[in-house]
């Protein structure tokens, strides 16, 4: 009976412990992962500074990539590309993990998608740097935004900035300028199944821009579904402790 019951405590503490755990979600979140780039960008020396996402042949109007960025689907608009940028790039300091980030100016999108859930608290964190082009003084500002199909949005916390939208299907988050690497964070829950829309955007429309790296998304559950957890432990020993 001793065996039996240790057998069964170690069941249910390991139908315990595969509840969803604090990995990140997203693929490929801190960009060192790349496909095919259209143009090599080097400093002074001829060292490689960085690289254009390819987006396709054409010149000039809307052009979306999943393939230039695994993981994400890229977007360009006009002339202008995504770059992904490394630790030589002048302006953008110590990268936050890894040897890779994207840079990202005059509205050009990028974004990811998952499966969100009922039941689960889900915190949104990135590393974020504004950073000005041609010698203009302009910082730049990032816009990150989660948005959902067939769902509702609640807003549970956050740092830095606050995000507008919570009780709808969409929340954004609008980084103010700063030339340093920080750290935004936003948390929430959803009222039902769907599929959730990571995006992330410049919010200018000149040549400023703003540095992007080390994107994590977790899911936990929330207190509620904690308890259901430990409760069916607790009852399954006690039954076979009877």
């Amino acid at each position: 009976m001793l065996r039996l019951s240790v057998l069964v405590a170690g069941l249910a503490a390991g139908a315990f412990l595969t509840l969803p755990s604090s990995a990140n979600i997203i693929t490929n979140g801190s960009f060192e992962s790349y496909g095919t780039t259209s143009y090599t960008n080097t400093n002074a020396s001829g060292t490689v500074i960085g690289y254009k996402l390819s987006l396709g042949s054409t010149d000039s109007g809307l052009r979306t990539s999943t393939t230039a960025l695994p993981g994400w689907t890229v977007s360009r608009t006009g002339d202008d590309f995504a770059w992904f940028v490394n630790q030589n790039y002048g302006q953008i300091g110590t990268i936050p993990d890894g040897n890779w980030a994207l840079a990202l100016e005059k509205g050009e999108p990028v974004s990811q998608n998952f499966m969100a859930e009922v039941g689960k608290t889900y915190t949104v964190s990135y590393y974020v740097k504004s950073c000005y082009t041609n010698g203009d003084g302009s910082w730049g500002h990032l816009t990150s935004s989660i948005a959902v199909a067939a769902s509702t949005l609640n807003l549970i916390s956050y740092t830095q900035t606050a995000p507008v939208g919570s009780g709808s299907s969409s929340l954004a988050q609008t980084t103010t300028p700063t030339g340093a690497w920080t750290t935004y964070t936003y948390v929430f829950t959803v009222g039902a199944n769907t599929t959730a829309t990571l995006n992330f955007a410049s919010a200018d429309t000149d040549d400023s821009g703003v540095f992007l790296d080390n994107v994590v998304v977790t899911a936990v559950p929330e207190p509620g579904a904690l308890a259901l957890a430990a409760g069916l432990v607790i009852m399954v020993l006690g039954r076979r402790r009877s």
